[in-house]
């Protein structure tokens, strides 16, 4: 994995190798994961990410590649 792409409640964040530590926050969120041959998107709801010392975790509520399953369960997706 090259990266990845969301939107946080404080704007549109893209994440690389070593990028400095950073905590930020998402109410819903497409998660584009940037690939060299491929990019993968899932659907977030409500949680955070947190980059340090080049490691990653991303804790959510709701995690799936199921757009339909998302708009099913999240009210704020059904409007996209």
């Amino acid at each position: 994995m090259e990266g990845f792409n969301l939107e946080t409640k404080t704007g549109q964040r893209t994440i690389l190798s070593n990028h400095i530590n950073y905590v930020g926050f998402f109410d819903f969120t497409e998660l584009k994961i940037i690939e060299e041959k491929d990019r993968k998107i899932m659907y977030l709801s409500s949680g955070y990410v947190h980059v340090t010392d080049d490691e990653v975790m991303i804790i959510a509520e709701i995690a799936t590649e199921d757009l339909t399953e998302i708009k099913r369960i999240t009210p704020s997706f059904r409007k996209s």
